[in-house]
């Protein structure tokens, strides 16, 4: 997962389209951190722990398997 602001514009056009838009934030006890926020705008968001993670992890090379 990233929260890099590159992703930002892609995700501000999504929502000025009126796209459903999720995100995915790391969830720990110790560390806890926030989620990823666009101005003025509603996101949902996924807390994900390590075994929540495990569940939905896709380990598919989309470089070798288009």
């Amino acid at each position: 997962m990233s929260i890099l602001p590159d992703f930002l514009p892609a995700l501000e056009h999504a929502l000025a389209v009126n796209k459903r838009v999720e995100t995915a934030t790391w969830w720990a006890p110790k560390s806890p951190r926030g989620q990823l926020k666009v101005p003025n705008r509603n996101l949902w968001n996924h807390n994900l722990d390590k075994g929540k993670f495990d569940q939905v992890r896709d380990d598919t090379d989309y470089l070798t398997n288009p």
